[in-house]
């Protein structure tokens, strides 16, 4: 993606003449500063900037191994008896998406789509399971916001799906722990957080984070120490 401060009057006149066909965001970019143009950053999976320079000297490679575990929100483009499970998918309702490919399988009217649909099933399933895995790894390394964010996620996307009921239900046996239960309220804190700073909202940020840095409650949590960072990161930008 792009980001520019020109305002949208002037920027589509250009994007059109130069056939730019990726996403262009208009804002202030805070925290992504450079003197010169054209100037890429490259952002690994946990949101962290991993590299930063002229595009051209950026290889393949480079990418291939940071993004490597990079896991997309899914989406489908099929036709048909399957333009319906589409529509659900990327409208986010994941799991009416895979009523509505199950239901076709069971009797498909149309048997040239059957192996589109057999794969996407399996990625809707793949993708809420490894979320579910990632949710787990998370709590293992006390990272809260990733859990809570995952698990709220698939009971989102996938309700009226077994991954939605698995993570509503793990979230209440993970809340039965006072100290757990006390992480994951800072961790829904910092979420808020995280979300204004990445807009450069950043003293809305500072605001939710001192939540955190400075009520007593939450001085042993594992989320304030991340806290602290974020807020250090936010505090120094322009």
């Amino acid at each position: 993606m792009g980001v520019t401060r020109e305002p949208a009057t002037q920027i589509k006149p250009f994007i059109k003449s130069k056939g730019i066909n990726y996403l262009i965001a208009i804002g202030n970019g805070a925290g992504y500063e450079t003197r010169g143009i054209p100037h890429a950053w490259l952002i690994d999976t946990k949101g962290s900037i991993v590299w930063e320079g002229h595009p051209a000297s950026l290889k393949d490679p480079q990418i291939e191994a940071l993004v490597k575990d990079y896991r997309p929100w899914p989406t489908l483009k099929l036709g048909g008896d399957l333009r319906k499970a589409s529509a659900y998918v990327n409208g986010g309702r994941l799991g009416d998406g895979i009523k509505e490919l199950t239901k076709f399988l069971k009797k498909p009217k149309d048997d040239t789509l059957v192996d589109d649909a057999e794969k996407a099933l399996k990625r809707l399933e793949e993708f809420g399971a490894n979320n579910l895995a990632e949710a787990e790894e998370a709590v293992k390394k006390g990272d809260y916001d990733v859990v809570v964010t995952n698990l709220n996620l698939l009971q989102k996307a996938y309700k009226g799906h077994d991954h939605a009921t698995k993570a509503k239900a793990r979230l209440k046996e993970l809340e039965k722990d006072k100290t757990t239960k006390l992480e994951m309220a800072a961790a829904e804190i910092f979420i808020k957080a995280q979300k204004y700073a990445d807009i450069g909202e950043n003293r809305y940020a500072m605001a939710y984070l001192r939540k955190i840095t400075r009520v007593k409650k939450y001085a042993d949590t594992k989320m304030k120490a991340k806290a602290v960072v974020l807020y250090e990161d936010v505090s120094t930008r322009p």
